[in-house]
C-alpha cells in the first residue's frame, strides 16, 4: 500500500509573499520617481502662470509689490511658493523670480537625507522667456 502525504504549500506561499513584497517595493519606488518628475514639470508651468499674473498686474499698476502678490498668489494656488527676496522687476519691466515646490511623495520628503530630492527650486527669467532651470 502506498502512503499518501499532503503538502502544506508553504513553498508556494513563501514565493508568492516574496514576489508580492518585491512588486510592492518596485511600485513604491516607481511612484516616488514619477511624483518627483511630475513636480519638476509642474513647477515650470507654475512659473509661467505666475509670470503671466505678475506681468498683467505690473502692466495695470506699475507697482512691483502688487506684481509680486499676484505672482505669489498664482504660485500658492498650485501648491508652490515664491520667496519675496527672489522677485525682481527689471528696468524694462521683465521679471525674474524663483518658484519653490515640494513634490508630494509617500516617503522621500520624510527622510532627512533624501528630502532635498523632493524639493524643487526653479528660477524663471521673464525677460528672456526662458527658465534658468533648477538652482541649488
Amino acid at each position: 500500500m502506498t502512503k499518501v502525504t499532503h503538502e502544506s504549500g508553504s513553498i508556494v506561499v513563501g514565493w508568492l509573499a516574496r514576489i508580492t513584497l518585491v512588486l510592492a517595493g518596485l511600485g513604491l519606488v516607481g511612484f516616488e520617481l514619477l511624483s518627483i518628475a511630475v513636480a519638476h514639470v509642474t513647477v515650470q508651468d507654475i512659473a509661467a502662470q505666475s509670470a503671466e499674473a505678475a506681468q498683467a498686474t505690473w502692466a495695470d499698476s506699475g507697482n512691483p509689490a502688487l506684481a509680486y502678490q499676484a505672482a505669489a498668489a498664482a504660485a500658492e494656488s498650485s501648491g508652490a511658493s515664491i520667496p519675496k527676496r527672489s522677485f525682481v522687476v527689471n528696468s524694462d519691466g521683465s521679471m525674474t523670480f524663483v518658484v519653490d515646490k515640494t513634490a508630494t511623495t509617500l516617503v522621500v520628503y520624510r527622510i532627512g537625507p533624501l528630502a532635498h530630492l523632493a524639493h524643487i527650486r526653479y528660477a524663471y527669467d521673464a525677460a528672456s522667456l526662458e527658465s534658468t532651470g533648477a538652482t541649488p
